[in-house]
């Protein structure tokens, strides 16, 4: 009798979605497909999304701009961020990266 219903499952690639289906077996064959859980990514991956930025303080040519992190970090330490900023009707470019 199968009464374990967990397992752990290594050997997986970092950052990676998985999704897991469970099958029973018994005497007489093997039963059909569980329904697939939601995808789960392993650690490291991408961090969560900063706050959108908020003006400190706003100068001649000089804006300070502050943001919260993210509430998640992707499983490792957020290192540095990059702001971008658009003037009105032109593109976004990079201004960083801020440590």
């Amino acid at each position: 009798n199968a009464t374990t219903t967990s397992t752990t499952v290594s050997g997986l690639s970092l950052g990676t979605a998985y999704s897991f289906g469970v099958v029973a077996l018994n005497a007489f064959g093997m039963s059909p497909l569980s329904e697939e859980s939601d995808p789960l990514y392993t650690s490291p991956r991408p961090p969560g999304q900063p706050t959108a930025p908020r003006f400190l303080s706003v100068a001649a040519r000089v804006l300070e701009i502050c943001w919260d992190p993210p509430g998640f970090d992707g499983g490792s330490a957020i290192s540095s961020y990059v702001v971008e900023l658009q003037p009105l009707g032109g593109d976004f470019r990079q201004w960083g990266p801020v440590p």
